[in-house]
């Protein structure tokens, strides 16, 4: 007669080491934005000049966060200043200078009108059009009913960020939202005060899409799940784990918070106790 073996029992670490907090990236981390965002950013440079010079000006313009060189800020304020800029030195003048004639000033002036613009665009088609990645819902849902704070952290600008958010019904499920002007880093340091977190790099876990999300995470010092869609992960540095999408982060995150993974888990005890040693030794 065959004996059933016990399952192997996970000892959880002290309160102070173990991970009690998770910092989420928004835009193709918990909603599917890039494509829907990158349309907006073409139109609004083809409609900066008919002739097709701010389409080539965007060309010149580091407008995706998540390939920024280090310590490049990439929000939708530097873009549009940097592409009003390009076309400044291209002799392309602005439908409104504003009454001045200081090149910084209508630079300044003209990109804060073309992010505003931007924004609107955004506010209006995100809701609409953005398709969650796969098992956002869930994974911000089953941790807050397990008592684990979640936090959104993304450089998209806050008050875009919150009215997604809400149309989305995801507001109930987070402690806080934080977004530009605030950096990712400096998003995850508010994150630490405001947690009182005694041990950051054991108890924090911010979880991106970009290379920025793993460099913030690296500099705070915390834990970096790296989300990589077709498995394939593409950052400069190391993640702590990777995973393909929302499902795949909840089975993952439960494990790391020692409670219960939920019952269609394809995460196995050996994958668990494999991600909680490896949280040890880091």
């Amino acid at each position: 007669m065959s004996v059933a073996q016990p399952t192997p029992r996970i000892t959880p670490r002290s309160k102070v080491s173990s991970p009690c907090v998770v910092s989420f990236d928004f835009d193709d981390t918990l909603l599917l934005t890039d494509e829907i965002k990158t349309k907006a950013l073409m139109e609004m440079c083809a409609k900066a000049h008919p002739g097709g010079i701010g389409l080539e000006v965007v060309k010149c313009v580091t407008y995706d966060a998540r390939k920024a060189p280090p310590g490049k800020e990439v929000t939708p304020r530097t873009i549009f200043r940097a592409v009003a800029e390009g076309l400044l030195d291209l002799g392309v003048s602005p439908p409104d200078k504003s009454g001045t004639d200081n090149l910084n000033e209508i630079a300044q002036s003209w990109g804060e009108s073309m992010c505003k613009e931007f924004v609107s665009i955004l506010e209006d088609t995100l809701p609409k059009e953005a398709r969650e990645m796969p098992g956002a819902s869930a994974v911000l849902s089953y941790l807050f009913e397990h008592g684990i704070p979640c936090y959104i952290n993304t450089a998209s600008p806050q008050g875009l960020v919150d009215k997604v958010v809400d149309s989305l019904g995801w507001r109930p499920w987070l402690r806080d939202i934080l977004g530009a002007p605030g950096s990712k880093h400096e998003n995850l340091e508010k994150i630490v005060e405001s947690e009182k977190l005694q041990n950051p790099c054991l108890q924090l876990i911010h979880v991106g899409d970009g290379d920025n999300d793993r460099r913030a995470a690296e500099e705070i010092g915390c834990i970096f799940v790296g989300v990589a869609p077709d498995g394939v992960a593409q950052f400069e540095g190391p993640s702590y784990v990777t995973v393909t999408d929302m499902y795949d982060a909840l089975d993952k995150l439960c494990a790391l918070f020692h409670i219960p993974v939920p019952p269609k888990s394809k995460l196995n005890q050996s994958d668990v106790l494999s991600l909680c040693q490896n949280v040890q030794q880091n």
